[in-house]
């Protein structure tokens, strides 16, 4: 079971085993516009603005890939993808934000399974980045 950000509990339905998603961002903007293209596509999709939350969603549930934005109040979503790929290592991550730099490349390069897509980005792009990942989508 996962908890969307209204605390709601999502039962995840694995009998066609679809994609199952979380996305953190503080932006309720693209946390809506990226669940209702996920869920479009047959995924399952769990939100939340609180990267503590995220953390205790991964913990809980089944989750196949974690897309989290960089800048977020109580962590970064670079540290927090770190701090999953600890317990669940082989969890696909995309880290999307406005702040490139060569250092977050390098960093994000060093952790497998874990690309990253910059603002603005199209719905395309992000698939695509998804596809990269070896994800069918």
């Amino acid at each position: 079971m996962v908890y969307d950000s209204n605390s709601a509990v999502l039962e995840l339905n694995h009998e066609y085993d679809p994609l199952s998603i979380l996305i953190v961002d503080d932006d309720q903007g693209i946390l809506n516009t990226l669940r209702t293209l996920f869920r479009s596509m047959g995924c399952t999709v769990a939100v939340t603005a609180d990267a503590f939350d995220a953390y205790t969603i991964l913990m809980r549930g089944r989750i196949d890939l974690l897309i989290v934005d960089m800048r977020m109040p109580q962590i970064s979503g670079l540290d927090l993808i770190k701090k999953v790929k600890d317990i669940k290592p082989t969890l696909r991550a995309i880290l999307i934000t406005a702040y490139d730099s060569p250092q977050l490349k390098r960093d994000i390069s060093a952790i497998e399974g874990t690309r990253y897509i910059e603002k603005p980005f199209s719905h395309e792009q992000l698939k695509q980045a998804i596809r990269e990942m070896g994800i069918s989508i």
